[in-house]
């Protein structure tokens, strides 16, 4: 008899693990969700729940500052995943990709938040959250060069067993070009035309991270002229330019902190 019995748990037990591997079913995972829930293409659309009940098509539950024109090739942007509704456990999984299934641009992971799945993925990495709405925030790097329009999928749960929800949030490429920005921060550049070196000058307020790029028209990163951080107080850089072969009208992006100004610059 008891043969019959450990034959019999040994069974069930392998039933449960093959369901668990085969179903993509577990009952938590201490470090965050898995990669390949994201309700994404690249995971056919896969999504939490299995374990946190049925899955629910919800809208703005992703926000970001990417403009209506869409996003610039390069630049990084400021992306929020904000859960609504009553329970414990609330949680996330985001990853932004293509129609098909191509993972694009770069995560970065900002606070309660970390990397899974090769970085291709971005999940929340608290436990016991019940703050009701409760919002993560996070950056994203655009592709380098224009990839077409970009999916931020998602799937959100709240409580376990509870609720799922999915999302996705697209937004296109600029493919007008850069446009330039009003000057806010004593941003000058000089000569202009330019030779073979300008001078830049600018002001901050408080200490931050200051770099200077050179954009063509068309929105594509030339050279990365400084990058270093700064305290308060007005500087000014001269930087040589005779090593970049380039002629024409370009910007020049000067990007303090979270804020980026534009000028237009004519190089000789």
């Amino acid at each position: 008899m008891l043969k019959k019995i450990t034959i019999t748990l040994a069974i069930v037990a392998v039933a449960i693990i093959a369901f668990s591997l085969n179903g993509k079913f577990a009952f938590s995972y201490d470090g965050g969700a898995p990669a390949g829930y994201a309700n994404d293409p690249a995971s056919g659309n896969a999504n939490c729940s299995a374990c946190h009940g049925s899955a629910t098509t919800v809208t703005g539950w992703i926000t970001s500052n990417i403009p209506v024109a869409g996003y610039t090739p390069g630049t990084t942007y400021t992306i929020t995943a904000t859960s609504t509704g009553t329970g414990g456990n609330k949680g996330f999984e985001i990853s932004p990709q293509s129609a098909t299934g191509t993972f694009l641009g770069t995560l970065i992971a900002g606070t309660g938040t970390s990397l899974t799945g090769s970085n291709h993925y971005i999940i929340s990495s608290g436990t016991g959250i019940t703050t009701n709405p409760m919002s993560w925030t996070f950056t994203w790097t655009a592709p380098a060069t224009g990839l077409g329009p970009v999916g931020f999928y998602g799937a959100f749960a709240i409580g376990h067993p509870g609720n799922t929800y999915i999302t996705s949030y697209i937004v296109s490429e600029n493919t007008s070009g850069i446009t330039e920005t009003s000057v806010k921060t004593g941003f000058s550049i000089y000569p202009n035309p330019v030779v073979d070196n300008m001078n830049i000058s600018y002001t901050l307020s408080a200490s931050s991270k200051v770099a200077i790029n050179l954009y063509s028209l068309d929105g594509k990163k030339v050279a990365e002229l400084s990058n270093k951080e700064q305290t308060s107080g007005t500087f000014t850089e001269k930087i040589s330019i005779k090593d970049l072969n380039v002629k024409g009208i370009y910007f020049v992006e000067l990007k303090t902190g979270d804020k980026t100004t534009l000028q237009k610059v004519v190089i000789y």
